[in-house]
């Protein structure tokens, strides 16, 4: 009987850039397309700008409504994940939600912050007993003592047979 040994290797694939839609890419031309006509209306005189200008505005609207179409399209999907994070750790989620951001770090040493917690949290006149205090009224005994037994059935019988 013959054994047969088997390895793989893994190799880390860098990851590529995610690839551009169609909507992305036409309006990466759009704002090519507007820059050129920018610098053409600048050299040309005053008979050719105004029908590039018409050109321009026509580019910039087309780029305006494929930019919407994206947002849209963007807080969709965002929408989509968020839903399913909340699905599947609904915990995890609204914890994240209210946390704040950590941001800086701490360069204080150990003693130094201990003893800043000290002095601010800690209370010092804490061993000392608290004296009595002439305000307070302390109720009168109850006139009939709590029964801690456990109910009886005959009085839970006899109130369900009247109902």
């Amino acid at each position: 009987m013959a054994l047969l040994y088997v390895t793989f290797s893994f190799q880390h694939q860098t990851k590529c850039p995610p690839q551009k839609s169609k909507r992305q890419l036409e309006m990466d031309t759009l704002s090519k397309q507007s820059r050129k006509l920018k610098k053409q209306i600048r050299a040309a005189n005053s008979e050719k700008t105004n029908g590039l200008l018409v050109i321009w505005r026509q580019l910039k609207a087309r780029h305006s409504a494929l930019s919407r179409a994206e947002s849209v399209r963007k807080k969709r999907s965002q929408k989509k994940k968020n839903q399913e994070r909340f699905v599947r750790y609904p915990f995890k989620f609204a914890r994240q939600l209210f946390q704040q951001p950590k941001s800086g770090t701490l360069t204080v040493d150990r003693k130094e912050l201990e003893t800043h917690l000290k002095k601010t949290y800690s209370d010092p006149t804490r061993e000392i007993p608290l004296e009595e205090s002439t305000g307070l009224v302390w109720p009168a005994d109850p006139g009939i003592k709590f029964d801690s037994k456990a109910s009886k059935l005959t009085g839970n019988h006899s109130t369900s047979k009247q109902s």
